[in-house]
């Protein structure tokens, strides 16, 4: 008996910590997919820019963007279909 509140002490502290580090890790991947949408709304925005240099950086940071990790299917569809319009209507 005597054994019993000191393992149930440890048991609800490494219980603590395994919340706490669930919840930074959760915390780390939204604020990763934060900087990955941040990213991609300025390629997008450059993307479609009338200043071919501008136009020019934001394509490639697309084509960047569509490897990373965070890139999602959906992510890599939308990166293609932007690129495809631009190369359906180049600057003139």
């Amino acid at each position: 008996m005597t054994f019993i509140a000191p393992a149930a002490t440890i048991l609800v502290g490494i219980l603590g910590l395994i919340g706490v580090l669930a919840t930074l890790r959760q915390r780390a991947r939204a604020e990763a997919t934060d900087r990955f949408w941040k990213r991609l709304m300025w390629a997008l925005d450059a993307a479609m820019s009338d200043d071919p240099r501008t136009r020019e950086a934001g394509e490639r940071t697309l084509l960047a963007l569509r490897r990373h990790p965070e890139a999602t299917a959906h992510d890599q569809h939308l990166i293609r279909t932007a690129l495809n319009g631009n190369r359906r209507h180049p600057l003139t």
